[in-house]
C-alpha cells in the first residue's frame, strides 16, 4: 500500500481519524500525537489498515467517548453526562428521594441536583425549592426540533417515576417521545416498582428506542426487570462490591458504572476489583457495559464505553 491509495480508506468503518503522520507500509500510521491512529496496522487478511484497539462494538479503546462519537458522525452534546447526548427535564428540578414525601423528603446525600438547587442555580422558583412537584412540559418541544438521532436522558434532575408523580404526567412524556421516534430515550428511577405497576396497566411503552433504567448503588438493593422491556442498571455511585449473581444479570440490557462526584466528606472511592467484577459479569452474560469517565484513574486502562443500540 502506498500513500496515494490512502483516500480510498474512507469507506472502511474502522478508520478512526485522518492524520498528517506518514504511512508506513509495514507498520501502518504511527503518530504519537493522534490517539485515534496510534493503533493502525495493515490487516493480516486484506492488507487494509485497521485499528488494533477496537472493541466488539467498534469503539477505539484508545480514543475518548467524544472522539468515538465524532467518528460515528454524531453531535457531541454539551451535557456532562457521558452516557447520553442530551438531557431534558419535563418535570423541572425536584425530587423527594427514594421513599421520601413532600413533608419528609429523603434526598440522597450524593444528589448533584440537590447541590445545584442549594447553590441557587435554578431560575424557576419551584425548582429552587427542589421539593415542589410541578412540570415544564415545554422541554418536550425540543424532541421534535432535534432531527438528528440523539440519546436523550429524560428527567435527569429528578425521578419521573416517583410515587408522587401522577400517571398523567408520565403519559404526557411518553406521548411526546412517541412523536419523535428518531431518538433513544433513557429513563432512570430509584422507584423501579413503578415500572411494574405501569406495565401491569399497559401504560409502559415497549419500544426498541425506550430504555428503562434503575439506580442500584449497593448489593442490598433490589433490581426490577419488566418482562421483555429493555432495562438497564445504573450502578452509580457504586458504594460497595457487587456479586453479579445477585442482580440477575441475564435480564439487563445494559449496565452503567460510575463513582460519586464532588467532595462530600463520606464519599465512597470504589476499588478497582469492584469494577472488574462487574465488567466480568457483563462479559459472561454478553451485556454491554459503560464505565463513566470518572472511573478513569481507578480503572487504569482505556475505559469500556459501550451502548446497547450499537450492538449488532
Amino acid at each position: 500500500m502506498t500513500e496515494n491509495t490512502l483516500p480510498s480508506l474512507a469507506k472502511f468503518h474502522r478508520v478512526l481519524h485522518y492524520c498528517t503522520a506518514p504511512w508506513n507500509p509495514e507498520r501502518g500510521r504511527l503518530s504519537r500525537n493522534c490517539v485515534g491512529c496510534t493503533g493502525y496496522t495493515p490487516s493480516t487478511f486484506s492488507g487494509e489498515p485497521e485499528c488494533d484497539h477496537l472493541d466488539a462494538w467498534g469503539h477505539c479503546r484508545l480514543a475518548s467517548h467524544e472522539e468515538n462519537m465524532k467518528r460515528k458522525g454524531k453531535i457531541v452534546m454539551p451535557t456532562k453526562i457521558d452516557w447520553c447526548d442530551e438531557t431534558i427535564n419535563p418535570l423541572g428540578h425536584w425530587c423527594f428521594g427514594p421513599g421520601g414525601t413532600r413533608d419528609k423528603p429523603q434526598v440522597c446525600a450524593y444528589c448533584y441536583a440537590a447541590r445545584m438547587a442549594k447553590r441557587g442555580l435554578f431560575t424557576c422558583p419551584k425548582c429552587k425549592t427542589f421539593c415542589e412537584p410541578h412540570t415544564h412540559f415545554e422541554q418536550l418541544e425540543k424532541l421534535a426540533k432535534w432531527e438528528k438521532p440523539r440519546a436523550v436522558f429524560v428527567q435527569s434532575m429528578g425521578d419521573l417515576f416517583h410515587p408522587a408523580v401522577p400517571d398523567e404526567w408520565i403519559k404526557e412524556v411518553f406521548d411526546a417521545c412517541e412523536k419523535s421516534p428518531q431518538h433513544h430515550y433513557l429513563f432512570l428511577t430509584k422507584s423501579p416498582d413503578r415500572y411494574l405497576k405501569l406495565a401491569a396497566a399497559n401504560a409502559l411503552p415497549k419500544r426498541n428506542n425506550h430504555w428503562y433504567g434503575m439506580t442500584v448503588t449497593s448489593p442490598d438493593q433490589y433490581a426490577y426487570y419488566v418482562g421483555t422491556h429493555q432495562t438497564f442498571l445504573s450502578i452509580e455511585p457504586i458504594a460497595a462490591q457487587f456479586d453479579p449473581a445477585l442482580l440477575a444479570w441475564g435480564c439487563a440490557s445494559w449496565v452503567i458504572v460510575g463513582m460519586e462526584t464532588g467532595n462530600r466528606k463520606d464519599k465512597v472511592i470504589p476499588k478497582r476489583e469492584w469494577i472488574k467484577k462487574i465488567v466480568n459479569g457483563c462479559r459472561d452474560y454478553g451485556i454491554p457495559v459503560f464505565l463513566k469517565d470518572n472511573l478513569a484513574d481507578i480503572w487504569g486502562e482505556p475505559l469500556i464505553q459501550e451502548f446497547p443500540w450499537e450492538v449488532e
